[in-house]
Parts: C-alpha cells; sequence; structure tokens
C-alpha cells in the first residue's frame, strides 16, 4: 500500500506562532489596562464621577447655610451637612476652610464657599483615619496613634496589625455582660507594648437605674456620651449636637437628672485630649530598667511609687507623653467599664493568680466573678487572658478590653495627699517639693475623706459601689492605691481604693497611661 506524506508544523514555525500571539496578547493588555487604557479610564471616570457627586452633595447644603448677614451661619451648615447620605467625619464646623469626608472622598468648603473634592480617603470605620478626628458611622473618636503606633486586631490567638483601621466598635452594650460583651475597644501595640484606647467622653450617675441593693454594694448605671474631638459637645439621642457641662463639684454630678460632664482625665496639664492610650495589662519588667505591657508576664512589683513613675516615662516618643496612671485616669477606665459601652454593670472578674500573671482571671468554679487564687504552676488556659474565663476579667468581657483592673497586684496611682499644695512623699522615693513631678501628672487631695471636690476619679461619687473596699489617704499613706489584690476576692474591684506610704512592697504594682499630642 503506499502511504501519502503528511506535512506537519515545523518547530520554527510553532515558536514564530507562539511570539507573534504573545505580541498580539501585550497590545490587547495595553489597550485594557495601560496609562490610557479603556480599563484606567474607566476606572478614572468613575472616580472624577464619584468625586463630583461627593463635592455636589456639600455644595448644594453649603448653598443653604448663609444667613441673613450674607456669611456662613455655623450652626446652620452643622445642620445642613448631617442629611449628607455618606458623610462619615468632619462635624463640627467651627471655622473655614474645614474638610469633611463624604462617600470616602476628602470634600474642602473653602473660606469663600466654595466646595472642593479632592482624591478619595479609604479606611477604617468609614474613615480611616488614627487623628483623634471624630467618626461618625461608629460616634466616636477615632484611635489617635503617633510615632510607630500600630492598631492591631485579635486573630486566631494573635494580635495582627488592623491595615483597614476599622477593628473597633464601641458599641451600647444591652442588659448585662456576664458571659462577655461585643463592645470592642480599640488597640494598639507600640514597640511590643499593648494599649487600650478610651476616647473623650461625657458622662451622668444615672439614679433611677440601679445594679445592685444596697446590700450587695450599691451600684448605679453610668451613662456615657463620647465626645467630638477636643470638644465637649455630643451627639443627643434626638440626633441634635448637645454642650456637656463641667461640673464644679461632685454632688452636681451625683444629683443630676439629665446632665452629662466632661470627664476630667481628658485634660492634661492645660491640653484636651481626644482620647487617652491606657495599658492593656499591669506593668511587668522587661530587663535593663524597662518596662513591658504585656499578657501572661509577671507583674513589677517591689519598686518604690517614684521608680514607677520614672519607669514608666521612659516609654515617652516624640508627641507620646507616658506616665503613671494617675487617679482620674483611673476613674476613666472604670465608669467606661460600668457604662453601656463597658460590663453594663457587670462586675469585672478578679484575677487570682498569686503569681501576678497579667491578664489572668479568676479561679476555676461556678462564680463569674471570684472563686478560688492559684498560682502560676496552676493556671489553666482558660484563665488566661484569651480563655473563656480570662476575658471575663477584661473590662469589656472580651479580649479588646483592659486588663487587672481587679485584684492581681495593687496598683499604685499618681494621686497623693498634700497640704498648702505640697504633695506628701512619704516613703514614695520622691525628693521633697518641688522635686516632685509637675503638677499634671498627679491628682492632689487635701483632706483625708473624700468629698465633693474628688470628680471623675471613683472615689466620692462611687465609694461602695459593689461593696469594693474603700480606704482613703492621709498624711502617713499619701498614696492611692487601686484594684485590690488577688486574695480581696470580691472586695476587689475597679472602685477599690486603698492608701499606702508609697514604698516598695511584694504585692504593689503601677500601670502606664499615654498621652499623645
Amino acid at each position: 500500500m503506499k502511504r501519502s506524506k503528511q506535512k506537519g508544523i515545523t518547530l520554527i514555525a510553532l515558536v514564530i506562532t507562539i511570539i507573534v500571539l504573545l505580541i498580539l496578547a501585550a497590545v490587547s493588555i495595553a489597550t485594557l489596562t495601560g496609562q490610557n487604557g479603556i480599563l484606567t479610564r474607566a476606572n478614572d471616570a468613575a472616580e472624577e464621577t464619584g468625586r463630583k457627586t461627593a463635592e455636589e452633595k456639600v455644595a448644594v447644603e453649603v448653598l443653604g447655610s448663609y444667613g441673613e448677614d450674607g456669611n456662613i451661619d455655623y450652626d446652620l451648615l452643622n445642620e445642613n451637612l448631617k442629611n449628607v447620605e455618606g458623610l462619615t467625619s468632619g462635624l463640627p464646623i467651627d471655622k473655614l476652610p474645614a474638610t469633611v469626608v463624604v462617600d470616602g472622598y476628602d470634600v474642602t468648603i473653602n473660606e469663600d464657599g466654595s466646595v472642593t473634592a479632592g482624591n478619595s480617603n479609604p479606611g477604617g470605620g468609614e474613615i480611616g483615619k488614627t487623628d483623634g478626628s471624630y467618626d461618625t458611622e461608629e460616634g466616636v473618636n477615632t484611635p489617635k496613634l503617633k510615632d510607630n503606633m500600630k492598631l492591631v486586631v485579635y486573630n486566631n490567638g494573635n494580635w495582627e496589625e488592623d491595615t483597614t483601621k476599622s477593628a473597633y466598635k464601641y458599641e451600647a452594650q444591652a442588659g448585662t455582660t456576664e458571659n462577655g460583651g461585643t463592645s470592642e475597644w480599640a488597640n494598639a501595640e507600640l514597640e511590643g507594648n499593648y494599649y487600650v484606647w478610651i476616647p473623650r467622653y461625657a458622662y451622668k450617675i444615672d439614679k433611677n437605674t440601679p445594679y445592685k441593693t444596697q446590700d450587695e454594694g450599691i451600684s448605679y448605671k453610668i451613662d456615657v456620651k463620647f465626645l467630638i474631638g477636643t470638644t465637649n459637645q455630643y451627639y443627643g439621642d434626638d440626633g441634635e449636637l448637645k454642650d456637656a457641662e463641667i461640673a464644679t463639684n461632685a454632688d452636681e454630678i451625683i444629683n443630676s437628672t439629665d446632665t452629662y460632664y466632661v470627664h476630667p482625665a481628658f485634660t492634661f496639664g492645660t491640653q484636651n485630649l481626644e482620647g487617652l492610650w491606657i495599658g492593656k495589662y499591669e506593668s511587668s519588667d522587661a530587663g535593663n530598667n524597662n518596662v513591658a505591657i504585656v499578657p501572661n508576664a509577671t507583674s513589677l512589683t517591689n519598686i518604690n511609687v517614684s521608680t514607677m513613675f520614672s519607669r514608666a516615662q521612659t516609654l515617652s516618643k516624640t508627641n507620646i507623653d507616658a506616665h503613671m496612671l494617675k487617679n482620674t485616669e483611673w476613674g476613666a477606665v472604670a465608669y467606661l467599664t460600668q457604662s453601656q459601652y463597658g460590663r453594663n454593670g457587670t462586675e469585672v472578674s478578679v484575677n487570682q493568680c498569686s503569681s501576678y500573671i497579667t491578664g489572668a482571671g479568676r479561679g476555676t468554679g461556678t462564680n463569674q466573678m471570684w472563686n478560688s487564687t492559684y498560682s502560676s504552676d496552676q493556671i489553666e488556659e482558660s484563665q488566661r487572658y484569651n480563655g473563656e474565663i480570662g476575658k471575663l476579667s477584661s473590662t469589656t468581657g472580651n479580649v479588646y478590653g483592659i486588663y487587672d483592673m481587679s485584684g492581681g497586684a495593687y496598683e499604685y496611682v499618681m494621686g497623693v495627699y498634700g497640704t498648702n499644695g505640697s504633695p506628701a512623699t512619704g516613703e514614695s522615693g520622691f525628693t521633697e517639693f518641688p522635686e516632685f513631678p509637675e503638677s499634671k501628672y498627679y491628682n492632689l487631695y487635701t483632706t483625708t475623706s473624700a468629698n465633693n471636690s474628688n470628680i471623675g476619679d471613683a472615689l466620692y461619687e462611687t465609694s461602695g459601689w459593689n461593696n469594693d473596699l474603700a480606704f482613703f489617704v492621709e498624711s502617713y499613706l499619701p498614696f492611692f492605691m487601686r484594684g485590690g489584690n488577688y486574695r480581696n476576692a470580691s472586695d476587689a474591684g475597679v472602685f477599690f481604693f486603698g492608701s499606702s506610704s508609697g514604698f516598695s512592697v511584694s504585692d504593689d504594682g503601677f500601670r502606664v497611661c499615654l498621652a499623645v499630642q
């Protein structure tokens, strides 16, 4: 049989064909995605359309915000802008130029009333800012970061950087939170240490809502309104802007029914702060006179108050003033914990680890708040900060709160008794006044009992709440201790206060606060 010859494709022809196909593909891709490509032009057009839409939304409201004198009426402007769909940041405005965020775009209202939309502003919450500005979506000031601070989120047993800047929610919680809570306070990491954001707020003590009876150690609801930026303004339940008051004495707060008062902890020296960063755990020893703020470590004790103060200040950075926690700063955490944004009246469980392990919880058993003491070699994983028992020792009832506020070591704070305007140094290691730190670093008490001049520090206003022990300072014991000790069991708590000489004690530790400027 005669076989016919079949012509095949040569290797050279195949290579040429592939090269031609690659060239055609490259041309097609460039046509689609190049600098002037179809997709690029489509994206640019969409971006421009979004920018113009945001600009027009604001421009319409600005036009309707002029008073009879021909000038912008700021009250009217703020009211009108609240109607802009997609507005997530920038209110209130009290001068021009000012920038608001609409649909993710920065929109600037110029001094002459003209409106200019800038670049898109993607981000967290719906703001993505970390400058302390007010997050309209969350209703709270955004966490304020400086230096190398990073927002972090808890994920599968680890803390990871929150690149979207959205992993926080200050959520009002219904009812009590014996089994944990859903409010997730913002957390940040700086050089391996962990802090929790307490946004600027005003509060009232709601005597119409008791959480416990007198026999149980009466306590009431503390109702919180988050303030806008460094102002004393907040949005009421009706959506209207309102002004919080500055209390002149604590009785005004205790006897008030509808007035909110600015918490004094958010004034640091002469500066109003958008919020405070509070050490997430009791301080531990990082070696070489350094401080660590981490879980599962041993609290740093056996040093006097002067050494604690100087150790805390080693954590300061540019625009970050690290200092030992003051009494009013403790009070700011305690009140937010008691409020609808914290445990909502449920007590924080006691850290009952006799080895002072940071972030640990109560003993095992059925009691939600306390059970029995245990040592570090007996600790169970469920009792650590991220365990089912350990989480109940946080101010939120989950891993996003602040730990060791009840039990663990006693915590010295910079609240000190003194006369004639001078702190009593006791055995604290501080030299005589005026070598004592400047006044913005401590609260001075001139009496030996709580009275109505004590505002916001969880002393007079909340003394005896939850049956927490309460012992005031005096000349021989001039420094406050807070939170109680692991041995105090039900007597410990966020409203516990006691007194000491300021000397080094094996069961007395401290906590760090950051004022970001």
